[in-house]
């Protein structure tokens, strides 16, 4: 049986995905000091579009001048 491929965004919107969401283990440390290591400006910014959850943007949040987090469809009015 061959299966039709989903587009990533569309495999998001099962029920299943999310419920599943977290149980995913967290990002190690060494993630976050290689990416406080990337910022060469400053204020320290960071922008984590498709935050999700904000697995990123929180721990990075105390590591930065400033972190912002959009995940599209949360934050629009119904």
């Amino acid at each position: 049986m061959t299966q039709t491929p989903v587009p990533l965004a569309q495999a998001f919107t099962y029920p299943g995905v999310a419920t599943a969401y977290q149980h995913r283990p967290p990002y190690p440390d060494q993630v976050f000091s290689l990416l406080t290591g990337l910022i060469t400006d400053e204020p320290r910014t960071v922008l984590d579009l498709g935050a999700g959850e904000g697995a990123l943007a929180r721990p990075l949040a105390a590591l930065v001048d400033r972190a912002l987090d959009r995940q599209p469809g949360r934050d629009r009015a119904p």
